[in-house]
């Protein structure tokens, strides 16, 4: 695969999982979306976006989560929160 095509498949998978987010918890709750990492899976199209964001705005860190998701169908797999490292 490309570099190019990398990244535009990353930037489809980034939006996927932001408005997903942006669907279950309103525009408030996705408050500094900031995304860490996002990887290919083995599968095509599948990819894992590691993301952060505060859920209300008094929340005192970002709630981060792992989510996998396929870009070719916009289908959300999995979502995993991340407790603190």
């Amino acid at each position: 695969m490309d570099e190019e095509k990398k990244q535009i498949d990353a930037r489809i998978a980034t939006r996927t999982v932001k408005e997903y987010f942006h669907e279950q918890s309103g525009p408030m709750g996705v408050l500094f979306f900031k995304v860490e990492s996002v990887r290919p899976n083995s599968q095509e199209g599948v990819y894992y976006v590691r993301c952060g964001f505060y859920s209300n705005p008094g929340a005192n860190k970002p709630s981060r989560y792992e989510v996998k998701v396929n870009i070719n169908t916009g289908n959300i797999i999995n979502v995993e929160e991340l407790k603190d490292e």
